[in-house]
């Protein structure tokens, strides 16, 4: 582990604590996997506008629990929060090794396929 990647999980831990963790929780693992600047910047920028969607989308939540429930039914909602945001997080990070992993066995497929066809076209040709 070096500095930048202790001071990243550092500052992420901090924002996630003064924020609430569900709004922060994907930014910070997506920081921890991704530590150039440029990373950074983009994770920003499009982090902040999933993150206001998401927080008033939350803010919507809790004020019907509220209502429907004299606020009994908020922790609930807040556990299911902080589930999904820490589940879309860790999916944000194995989708991408499943896609590759798709794209290899395709391409074994494939070419397997080919082989094949070409093997039989070659076995008809000297057969004829």
């Amino acid at each position: 582990m070096n500095a930048e990647l202790i001071t990243a999980v550092a500052i992420g831990i901090g924002l996630a604590a003064s924020a609430g963790f569900r709004v922060f929780v994907p930014m910070l693992v997506a920081a921890i996997a991704a530590s150039e600047l440029m990373k950074w910047i983009t994770g920003a920028a499009v982090g902040g506008g999933s993150a206001a969607v998401v927080q008033s989308g939350s803010a919507l939540t809790r004020l019907t629990s509220t209502k429907l429930t004299a606020g009994l039914g908020n922790p609930v909602v807040a556990t299911a929060e902080n589930v999904a945001a820490t589940g879309t997080s860790i999916l944000a990070l194995v989708i991408p090794f499943f896609i590759l992993t798709l794209f290899l066995l395709l391409t074994i497929l494939i070419f397997t396929v080919v082989r094949r066809r070409l093997r039989r076209s070659h076995n008809k040709n000297l057969s004829a």
